[in-house]
């Protein structure tokens, strides 16, 4: 009873327990034996010759060094076994909720590849494994990130008949066995063995294939337990949402810049009364003056007119016609330069004043033509922000046409500067129709718009994206700043604009958009 008790209590009947014990009692029998018969033979051979060493005394020093070594002996011998021979089992539970506290707040796609893996590999002891990814064309699907594979780089077509089988089965892969690898197609256990794989998930979003995750054998030779391969299912779930996640935040990272472009454009189109007000006034007054001096001399009036108070006419005539080209030019100059796409942002000292009025020239003709009442108050020594200085005036545009569109007719919009708690703020205010508190939440949230999506061609539809204000958040964060807003329905809203107040130790850089 007491010998039937402790093999099932202390599992002395597990064969990988009876071979591990073995091999570490072997090993450390070995060693007592060797550093015994080592050290003996050793001292009784050569400096017996010199000194007169009794077998007790060369035998006691013998056992000494095993006392010594035995432990860390021992410790090293299980970790051995366990390293090269046995694998701790580790519940595949914990490797999940290990996972996903891993990949849950990460939105670099390179980093979820390389966590997925380091998370597997270190956890299942593996030799190999890869991630592989459908690209942005959604043409090929190439190598996101591996370990023990020398294939990265390559990519593979779509129409590959390895992920072909893979879209159409949607079912995990195993070539462990070779009665496995005898029911399945001979290029599917090829790609699979060039991949150094024996275990072979496909990652699903909806019924795309998003990706494919390839886990090369253990290091202990030991093939997957039913349970790992149980859980595996919900492993590529879990990994298949984190890659779709990061693969989404890159896209909109790498066009962010199209998206502000998109919204700024937009903004311009919907603001073309005013700038084209701009341009048309000092137009107007060239053609108003050209046409006094053609009048003047078909009444002859130049002709009995005194030489100086003819010169003095005519060219002040001229004079006023350049003062209104240059007006026009510059209008045209600012409006290229505010239209033009940047390649990169250019981080340097930002007059937020400055940035705001800039904005604000573009949309005031508009403003005033609607009975929209403007109001600039900054102290007058206001510290500069390190930013981008277009982009300043893109957020200032984003925020000051949202207010407009917030105002039927008649109203107030205010640009407010202070100081406040060692932040620079920056406050746009409006008495406008407010924002619902079931859309406050949501106003920061990509391609959510309460304004039109359609494309309908109504005059004075106020259409829209859903990007202006979460591109508008997103360079902000990117310099340091936060936003916040504050509304209630038909009294208006207010934009707050925070940014540390800094000083410019650092010399300004550049920062590809």
């Amino acid at each position: 009873l007491a010998l039937t008790y402790g093999m099932f209590r202390y599992h002395l009947m597990d064969v990988q327990i009876i071979i591990k014990k073995t091999l570490v009692f072997t090993g450390l029998f070995t060693m007592v034996m060797a550093i015994v018969a080592g050290i003996t033979s050793i001292m009784q051979s050569y400096i017996g010759q010199y000194h007169e060493i009794g077998p007790m005394i060369s035998t006691a020093f013998s056992v000494f060094l095993v006392i010594l070594l035995y432990d860390p002996t021992r410790k090293y011998l299980i970790n051995i076994t366990d390293k090269y021979l046995f694998q701790k089992r580790e519940n595949i539970k914990t490797v999940l909720n290990r996972l996903s506290k891993n990949i849950i707040t990460i939105l670099d796609i390179d980093q979820v590849g390389r966590t997925i893996l380091e998370t597997l590999r270190d956890s299942l002891r593996l030799e190999s494994g890869a991630i592989l990814i459908k690209d942005e064309s959604g043409n090929f699907y190439r190598i996101l990130d591996s370990f023990g594979v020398n294939h990265k780089g390559v990519e593979y077509k779509r129409d590959d008949y390895f992920f072909q089988h893979l879209a159409k089965k949607d079912q995990i892969i195993s070539i462990q066995s070779q009665e496995e690898k005898n029911n399945l197609p001979i290029s599917i256990v090829g790609r699979l063995e060039e991949l150094k794989g024996v275990i072979c998930v496909p990652l699903f979003i909806h019924t795309e294939l998003i990706g494919v995750l390839i886990l090369g054998k253990k290091k202990s030779d030991q093939e997957f337990s039913q349970d790992e391969v149980g859980y595996f299912p919900t492993l590529a779930g879990q990994v298949a949402v984190a890659l779709s996640n990061a693969r989404l935040y890159d896209n909109l990272k790498k066009r962010e810049i199209d998206f502000a472009q998109q919204a700024k454009m937009a903004a311009i189109g919907t603001l073309s009364a005013g700038i084209g007000h701009e341009i048309k006034n000092p137009l107007n007054h060239i053609k108003v003056g050209i046409a006094m001096l053609r009048m003047n001399r078909k009444l002859g009036k130049y002709e009995t007119m005194h030489r100086l108070h003819l010169e003095q006419e005519v060219f002040g005539t001229l004079d006023k016609l350049e003062e209104n080209v240059d007006r026009a030019n510059s209008v045209i100059e600012r409006l290229s330069s505010f239209a033009k796409k940047p390649k990169e942002l250019k981080i340097e000292a930002v007059d937020l004043k400055r940035a705001a009025a800039n904005a604000l020239s573009f949309v005031e003709p508009e403003l005033q033509s609607e009975g929209i009442a403007v109001t600039q108050q900054f102290p007058e020594e206001f510290p500069m922000v390190r930013a981008d200085q277009h982009t300043m005036e893109d957020i200032f545009l984003n925020l000051i046409v949202n207010a407009r569109h917030a105002i039927s007719h008649g109203g107030q919009i205010m640009l407010e500067g202070a100081l406040q708690n060692g932040e620079l703020c920056v406050s746009i205010r409006d008495t406008g129709s407010g924002i619902s508190k079931d859309n406050l939440d949501k106003i920061f949230d990509p391609f959510f718009t309460t304004k039109d999506v359609t494309r309908g061609e109504s005059p004075g539809l106020q259409k829209g994206t859903g990007l202006g204000l979460f591109i508008v958040r997103e360079f902000i964060k990117r310099f340091g700043g936060r936003i916040t807003v504050e509304s209630e329905e038909g009294k208006g809203t207010a934009f707050h604009l925070f940014f540390p107040e800094i000083t410019w130790a650092q010399p300004a850089g550049t920062e590809k958009g």
